[in-house]
């Protein structure tokens, strides 16, 4: 390979609708590019996502001379990228308190086949972090719970899963993202513990994970000075990625950064300036997922620094050889004719089977609490329903369509009135929703994040004094219950999304448009 094109394969980028535009096209003829990244947008449909990943493998091929990594985040619940017609996982934290281990193996497996299936052959998950700050604005329901041990759990067999499918699979964020308060995505987050914390809480799951032989490890954009007392991150750091990650941790797979153009590097250090230091500390594969013109501006300072010996020959070929040699295993050519090959099977009944186990197992997730003595409510005549619209609270996170929602599915479904609030509700928006409940048979509340947000939280309060027959659903985190009457019926639902509205509304409420009885044998648990 020339430099050009061993430059190219260290890079990974996409592009914004459901077909390549020029300019990305332009990065992979030019600049040899050779590894893309898949956001919702730009898959519609299973058969158009094959379509798409065979284009895409016979042009990069082509250019390249080397097959690409197609990677997608696809950890399930509030960050999917896979289209309507696919089976699609729990969030982590709701998988983690199901704490069903055999349900997480099959269920990643499933992901893993289906993305095969389609042609995407690295998934960048599972999560690894552990979201030990309640108020964390990114992790959240992504990481699989609140201790080391239950997340390298999970995490070890969501990895299972993924590898028995035969895809790559990168644990993340390195070091830990779950104890901070800051998103990545807006901000640079700093973890200031000791190292006998990091290594007796954060490192933990990343360390079981490298024990049994994960391919890929995601860095976090994430300040560390317990290892790295310059103002460096994460992923800029060598002390981090070679000292901690390669040497005293001993991971020989890929290192592959976050997203370069997030705001923690794109607005403290420059997205070109961060990609040459990524490279310089030992990262392998670079994504710089979004702007081709912040691509290209990469690529030229990575060859200055080549140039100017700020970044060592014998580092690139390090990073190409350890990318080849995975590639090697994991990125197979698809057949020309997707709907005869068997391995690629987008049958339907296959379909219907996945997405029933995946329906199944997040019904074993979710956690209802019903007050002593009842076992549902009756919507009665006049149900009222109150919600904010899908919120997308952190840009991992996919964009949201505001034409569903929680009090619309509702209404639709038991009829009655809705009203919608903002994510944190004004008194007057709370005086508002209080009238509508002077004439309602009963109430339903859907919170996101209301531990966040005030004024979700003292909606619920207010609406819980009204006396009326009430159920609150946190549509995200399941903090939002805590401290919510024993006598209010209660959803920890993990994810706003029409599976989870359509169990909420079966297994608590009742009415003449609704069903008549519960047919899940879901039984109440005492904790969330």
């Amino acid at each position: 390979m020339n430099l050009d094109q061993k430059i190219g394969q260290l890079i990974v980028t996409g592009f914004p609708g459901s077909k390549p535009d020029q300019a990305f096209m332009d990065l992979v003829k030019k600049d040899k590019v050779g590894n893309v990244i898949f956001f919702s947008y730009n898959i519609k449909s299973r058969q158009q996502a094959a379509c798409l990943c065979r284009e895409l493998q016979g042009c990069i091929r082509e250019e390249t001379g080397v097959l690409p990594f197609i990677t997608v985040d696809e950890e399930g619940g509030v960050v999917s990228r896979l289209p309507d017609d696919a089976a699609v996982l729990p969030s982590a934290m709701a998988q983690g308190r199901a704490g069903k281990l055999s349900s997480i193996y099959e269920g990643s497996k499933i992901v893993g086949e289906e993305l095969k299936a389609l042609g995407i052959n690295f998934n960048l998950a599972p999560v690894l972090d552990i979201n030990s700050n309640p108020r964390n604005p990114v992790i959240g329901v992504r990481s699989f719970g609140e201790n080391a041990g239950l997340v390298s759990r999970c995490a070890a067999q969501a990895v299972r899963g993924f590898l028995d499918a035969g895809i790559m699979c990168s644990g993340k964020h390195f070091p830990g993202h779950g104890d901070t308060d800051v998103d990545s995505h807006l901000g640079l987050p700093c973890i200031d513990k000791s190292r006998e914390e990091l290594e007796q809480e954060e490192l933990l799951p990343f360390c079981h994970a490298i024990s049994m032989g994960i391919p890929a490890i995601t860095i976090a954009h994430t300040l560390l000075p317990a290892y790295e007392t310059e103002k460096i991150p994460c992923t800029m750091s060598k002390k981090i990625i070679t000292g901690l990650l390669r040497e005293k941790l001993k991971f020989n797979g890929l290192v592959i950064t976050d997203c370069m153009e997030m705001d923690a590097i794109k607005k403290f250090y420059g997205t070109p300036a961060g990609a040459v230091e990524a490279l310089r500390a030992g990262a392998d594969l670079v994504f710089i997922s979004h702007t081709a013109r912040t691509v290209y501006e990469s690529i030229e300072e990575i060859k200055r620094a080549v140039g100017d010996g700020r970044i060592a020959m014998s580092r690139i070929d390090e990073a190409v050889q350890r990318i080849l040699k995975y590639k090697a295993v994991y990125a197979a050519e698809m057949l020309t004719d997707i709907k005869a090959d068997p391995q690629n099977d987008l049958s339907l009944a296959k379909t219907a089977a996945q997405k029933k186990f995946m329906d199944d197992f997040y019904r074993e997730c979710i956690y209802i609490h019903k007050p002593e003595g009842a076992e549902k409510i009756e919507a009665g005549p006049a149900p009222l329903w109150i919600g904010p619209y899908p919120a997308r609270t952190s840009l991992a996170e996919n964009e949201k369509d505001h034409t569903f929602s929680f009090s619309s599915y509702l209404k639709n479904k038991f009829g009655g009135d809705s009203f919608f609030i903002s994510l944190d509700p004004s008194p007057e928006e709370i005086s508002m929703a209080l009238k509508k409940t002077k004439n309602c048979s009963s109430i339903a509340v859907g919170t996101i994040n209301a531990h966040m947000n005030a004024g979700q939280a003292e909606l619920v309060r207010e609406l819980a004094k009204t006396g009326k027959p009430m159920a609150a659903a946190a549509l995200r985190n399941p903090y939002d219950l805590q401290g919510i009457p024993e006598s209010i019926f209660q959803a920890a639902l993990y994810e706003y999304s029409e599976r989870a509205l359509k169990e909420f509304s079966e297994l608590i409420f009742t009415g003449p448009c609704g069903p008549s009885s519960c047919s899940s044998g879901l039984s109440s648990r005492s904790s969330f």
